[in-house]
């Protein structure tokens, strides 16, 4: 039992911190307001950058990584690990 935790602490811990902080950029750059909006207009796609000042949206469609970083976070880290998971499939 000893054994299985040493692993787990030298092996899945620092890949798990690793992944997350990788998979937590979106999120930490939607709160710093360096964002770009999408938004569709007649079946026209316009571009918007938003800063940080007009953080403020009162539109009630509109949605941001800034919500829920959290969230956000755990989704890409478990993308991110599903794709590692059928790349190592399709190797080994």
């Amino acid at each position: 039992m000893g054994v299985l935790s040493f692993a787990w602490v030298v092996l899945v811990a620092p890949l798990s911190y690793f992944v997350t902080l990788i998979a937590g950029v979106p999120a930490r750059q939607s709160l710093r307001g360096n964002t770009i909006s999408l938004a569709e207009e007649k079946g026209q796609i316009k571009i918007a950058e938003i800063n940080a000042a007009s953080k403020t949206v009162r539109d009630p469609s509109y949605v941001s990584f800034a919500q829920d970083p959290f969230a956000m976070t755990q989704a890409l880290t478990a993308l991110v690990l599903f794709v590692a998971n059928i790349v190592y499939a399709r190797i080994a």
